[in-house]
């Protein structure tokens, strides 16, 4: 698997994100689950796309 000079894979580097309406997302995130299901993603690299890419990036730009 590719990985850059920090270290990082592919999948670290994606961040989910939608612009459904809010009583939507529900289903997208659906959609989403089950695309991580069909292709065996790890807890630890669905944590990492669903939320915490997206956690460490914001920490970086200083939101806390």
């Amino acid at each position: 698997m590719y990985s850059d000079a920090e270290g990082r894979g592919a999948w670290d580097k994606i961040v989910f994100g939608s612009d459904v309406p809010p009583e939507d997302i529900h289903d997208v995130l659906d959609d989403y689950e089950r695309l991580a299901d069909s292709l065996g993603f790890s807890k630890e690299t669905r944590d990492a796309v669903f939320f915490k890419t997206a956690e460490k990036l914001l920490r970086k730009a200083g939101v806390r």
